[in-house]
């Protein structure tokens, strides 16, 4: 096949016509066929973590920050190392300030992370984990950690 029949026909199936790929995927696959050069996939320039990086920012809302930050046993009991990690690094900060320092500085894993904080706030957090790991890929248990189940099958309860 020619490489301009092939560019056409990329260029078809980026479009996502019939495909029920999401918009944000279909956009970044356009993208990706448009900046690509003539001897690299879609697959392999979509796959940069840079451009994962825009996806996830582009999927999570910056504002407003969670209401509520503490789970309400955690505010009737002293603050413990943890607890003090989180404030200091976390608490009323935008998640796009949040870097894969902070999370391996508070000294908990996301598990345990998410027993001193509303599901919410959580939730608002996640993706700051999730882009500094496409940064420092060796913190990928945290990434994984943060999104899977805290249970032995790693499958949701309820």
């Amino acid at each position: 096949m020619n490489a301009e029949l092939r560019e056409k026909k990329l260029m078809m199936s980026a479009s996502g016509e019939d495909s029920g790929l999401q918009p944000a995927y279909t956009r970044a696959l356009q993208d990706a066929a448009i900046c690509r050069g003539p001897a690299t996939s879609v697959y392999t320039a979509m796959t940069t973590g840079d451009q994962i990086s825009e996806l996830i920012r582009a999927s999570f809302p910056v504002d407003p920050l969670p209401d509520e930050f503490w789970l309400a046993d955690v505010i009737r009991r002293p603050l413990d190392d943890i607890a003090e990690e989180l404030q200091n690094r976390m608490a009323e900060r935008s998640w796009l300030e949040i870097t894969i320092r902070d999370w391996a500085m508070i000294g908990a894993s996301p598990d345990v992370v998410r027993r001193y904080l509303t599901p919410n706030a959580f939730r608002y957090y996640l993706p700051s984990s999730l882009v500094g790991v496409l940064r420092v890929i060796g913190y990928v248990e945290w990434a994984l950690d943060s999104i899977l189940p805290n249970n032995q099958n790693r499958r949701p309860n309820g």
